[in-house]
């Protein structure tokens, strides 16, 4: 069996620790004044407006 490709672990951007296990605030940092994108949003594009 090949396995070609290595999984790493995502590192905190914070913190620089593994992200599963530090305690950084997992919140997400979205601005909601920003308006919605539906050229990106995957969801839309697949014809299910998400708004």
């Amino acid at each position: 069996m090949c396995q070609p490709y290595r999984v790493e672990e995502t590192k905190c951007s914070r913190c620089g620790m593994v992200a599963m296990t530090c305690g950084c605030d997992k919140t997400r940092h979205t601005d909601p004044r920003k308006p919605h994108r539906s050229d990106l949003c995957e969801k839309c594009r697949s014809g299910r407006p998400c708004q």
